[in-house]
């Protein structure tokens, strides 16, 4: 299966150069085995444009986010981990970026690299990734789960019956995401192939 970084953020607003990540969970899957969980909090490069919207839908306050560290330390924090699973000097050692509505986080990500004057995204994952809701958009296109009201995570998990204790939060969230994915790799007799 390879080595899978699912991870989510919680950030201030949905355009990633405008806006920051301020809350990222990571889950690190390799070959199938879980070997760790971790999660950054991160003061925003620009808190003068977080969205109050954003933040409503997060369950944060500017007062929680501005005890929360400097981005540059969760940015050095990240690397730590990542140099833990992948040697950033070897080009086919990389890591799967996975999660659901993957591309939103993927260009945060990229953003959060960038802002921290880090060119080397590209050093530590595969320019794909894998997304859940692909998964779910083909089990609908082949009537193998009904029409849902919407695909949010929310109803997505509740259809399924996996608890998200407290939605909106990057760890939980991503640790339903995974638990989702895995309901989905033997669902209605698939087997779902993952990255290499």
């Amino acid at each position: 299966m390879g080595k899978m970084f699912w991870f989510d953020t919680e950030t201030t607003g949905t355009d990633p150069e405008r806006h920051d990540i301020v809350s990222l969970g990571a889950i690190v899957q390799i070959d199938g085995n879980i070997e760790c969980e971790c999660e950054f909090s991160m003061f925003p490069f620009a808190p003068e444009n977080a969205e109050a919207m954003a933040l409503e839908v997060n369950g944060l306050t500017m007062e929680e986010i501005n005890g929360y560290p400097d981005p540059r330390q969760a940015h050095k924090d990240l690397l730590l981990l990542l140099g833990r699973f992948v040697d950033k000097f070897n080009p086919k050692d990389k890591m799967v970026p996975c999660g659901f509505v993957t591309h939103f986080d993927v260009a945060m990500l990229r953003a959060f690299f960038r802002k921290c004057g880090d060119k080397y995204y590209g050093s530590w994952f595969t320019s794909c990734s894998y997304d859940v809701m692909s998964t779910i958009a083909a089990l609908v296109g082949q009537d193998r789960i009904p029409t849902l009201r919407d695909y949010r995570l929310s109803t997505i998990l509740n259809h399924f019956e996996i608890d998200n204790p407290r939605a909106h939060s990057a760890m939980n969230d991503i640790r339903s995401t995974l638990m989702l994915d895995q309901a989905l790799r033997t669902y209605g007799g698939m087997v779902h192939a993952a990255p290499a």
